[in-house]
């Protein structure tokens, strides 16, 4: 359960801290030449997070998922092994860090811009990878 948690917190941490580096990055002056990997800061919101109830739903559902987690490890067959426990936690912490953009601003700070993909963000890349190996080692 410690591994979990800890790879939920240092995700989450790494997250916030790419989104303010990135939202210093994008202060300054957007070259002409297009690379194929830029930082590009954008706010993606939805009318879902407009919503002060919906938000807090959210929440919740976050919490839940936690709550899921940590249960999921104390069973005897489901998800065991440090590298699921590890996976588990930086999905969470991915999910953590998109929901406190939610609840700061109504909107989700993506800036990782690869050529025609929509533009994503460390939570989401923290997301999709920690469940994929949580998945795999589970």
């Amino acid at each position: 359960m410690i591994d979990l948690l800890v790879s939920c917190a240092v995700t989450y941490c790494i997250d916030q801290y790419s989104k303010t580096l990135a939202m210093a990055q994008s202060s300054g002056p957007v070259a002409a030449a297009r690379p194929v990997i830029a930082i590009r800061h954008v706010a993606s919101s939805k009318r879902l997070f407009a919503s002060e109830r919906a938000r807090a739903l959210l929440m919740v559902l976050w919490v839940l998922a936690l709550i899921a987690a940590i249960a999921l490890q104390q069973l005897p067959s489901s998800l065991h092994g440090r590298a699921a426990a590890i996976g588990l936690g930086v999905a969470l912490g991915g999910a953590a860090g998109n929901m406190m953009d939610i609840r700061r601003s109504g909107s989700v700070r993506d800036f990782i811009s690869i050529g025609w993909w929509p533009r994503f963000n460390v939570a989401d890349v923290a997301i999709l990878g920690g469940l994929a190996l949580s998945l795999l080692a589970g």
